[in-house]
């Protein structure tokens, strides 16, 4: 048993003391805790102000105002219109331009508003005028728009902008238009757009979450929803990682023929059990340095408490439950093929049943203690990934009960899953020659 640390410190240091591993498992971890606090300063800098000149095509508004209230048949909307017209401003004749100038003031968008009414026949020219940076965008309002009920059909309007032209003035563009067309057809009815605006805008709310102890925290609901996919992918991730390691090592060691030198040192138990035990401490590796990551996070985000004590003692305990359950398939099938294009094969099956808990996600985190949740929650191998979202969801808290008797069952299935996998071992890892198959792999099982 002495020389299991032995083989457990080879393994580990062949894989995590070597360039790509510190980098993609230690060095990238460290650097993007500052771009954590850098990262708000840069989405906060200001952005280039619009400019420019658009042009708008469409009916002729005017008329189109004038039917509108004179079906209306009242003072008020024939006083409102009379009022809208009038306060044009020079040079400009529709009532769109005249909103869409008055949304721009106080801000930083400096557009040149042109109308034309039915100038339909020059959309080409003007089209040239914009893929030329001469025109900012043309914009191309469809018959009816104005309407108070205007019909799917015509409630729509084409922008054509310049290339180059970024998302967030596109943007800027399309909430001018729909502002003014919308202002446009409440004024000309004879109501007062910033009133009904502001009696129609929804009221916000500040959910503040009490902490125990004392204290409160703003609560956001989008962690709450993130953090138990987050910890089943920090478990995921780092055991699934260091499992291909464990798989893709054996493998060459089996056809460099590197597998025979060893064993005349040490006995395939003690080397089956020297490189999972190295591999779990570079999956260890992988966990505190991700982990650290995801809680320097909600550190930056006064969101820390979301994430007690309890939480990271039920990870450890899943995270070893899921690394020795996967190491095992992996040790057992790389003790058994000589290439990885044979071990896909066999590997494909378990992988099938493990890529439920991704599936599984939403329903489970939404119903930790839902029927789903429950039944999956007893199944090995998938006990530590079910699990883990259960125990870090936020939804009512998962009996204690459960909790300990799905560690009993996770680790006595890992008792057994190891046991299987040294008995497979023990045989694959001097066979050569064809792949066996899982029923030959389970005839190996039996052999004394």
């Amino acid at each position: 048993m002495k020389k299991i640390p032995i083989v457990a410190w080879r393994e580990f240091k062949h894989t995590a003391l070597t360039k790509a591993f510190i980098i993609g498992s230690i060095i990238v971890p460290i650097l993007i805790i500052p771009l954590l606090i850098v990262l708000p300063a840069l989405f906060s800098q200001d952005v280039e102000p619009l400019k420019g000149t658009v042009v708008l095509i469409g009916p002729d508004v005017l008329d189109a105002a004038e039917e509108l209230a004179a079906a209306d048949r009242t003072n008020s909307g024939q006083k409102a219109l009379e009022q809208t017209l009038e306060q044009l401003p020079e040079g400009t004749v529709d009532p769109v331009s005249k909103h869409m100038a008055s949304s721009m003031m106080g801000s930083d968008t400096e557009l040149d508003l042109v109308f034309q009414r039915g100038a339909h026949d020059e959309l080409e020219d003007m089209k040239e005028q914009v893929r030329s940076h001469e025109l900012t965008a043309v914009v191309v309002l469809q018959d009816g728009i104005l309407q108070p009920n205007p019909e799917v059909e015509s409630n729509r309007f084409k922008v054509f902008v310049r290339p180059g032209l970024s998302a967030r003035h596109l943007e800027i563009i399309d909430d001018l238009i729909s502002d003014a067309v919308v202002e446009t057809r409440v004024v000309a009815t004879g109501m007062k757009y910033e009133e009904l605006r502001t009696m129609m805008r929804s009221p916000r709310s500040d959910t503040m979450r009490l902490q125990e102890g004392g204290g409160e925290a703003v609560e956001y609901e989008w962690a709450k929803r993130l953090i138990p996919m987050a910890f089943m992918f920090l478990v995921w991730i780092a055991t699934f990682s260091s499992g291909n390691y464990l798989l893709t090592s054996t493998i060459e060691e089996k056809s460099n023929k590197v597998m025979e030198v060893l064993l005349s040192a040490v006995s395939p138990f003690q080397l089956m059990a020297g490189k999972i035990l190295g591999q779990a401490f570079v999956s260890l590796v992988t966990l505190v340095m991700y982990g650290g990551l995801g809680l320097a996070a909600l550190f930056a985000l006064s969101q820390a408490d979301l994430v007690p004590i309890s939480m990271i003692i039920w990870l450890l305990l899943f995270f070893g439950m899921a690394y020795f359950m996967i190491a095992s398939i992996m040790a057992s099938v790389g003790s058994a093929v000589s290439d990885l294009h044979d071990a896909q094969s066999l590997i494909g099956p378990a992988m099938m049943i493990l890529i439920l808990p991704l599936i599984l996600w939403m329903p489970i985190s939404e119903a930790p203690n839902g029927m789903l949740a429950m039944v999956t929650s007893w199944i090995p191998p998938l006990i530590p990934f079910i699990m883990i979202l259960r125990v870090t969801a936020s939804g009512d808290p998962v009996p204690l009960w459960q909790i300990f008797g799905t560690l009993i069952v996770g680790y006595g299935a890992v008792i057994a899953m190891v046991w299987f996998c040294s008995r497979i071992f023990r045989v694959g890892v001097l066979m050569q020659g064809k792949p066996p198959s899982p029923l030959q792999m389970i005839k190996w099982i039996r052999y004394k």
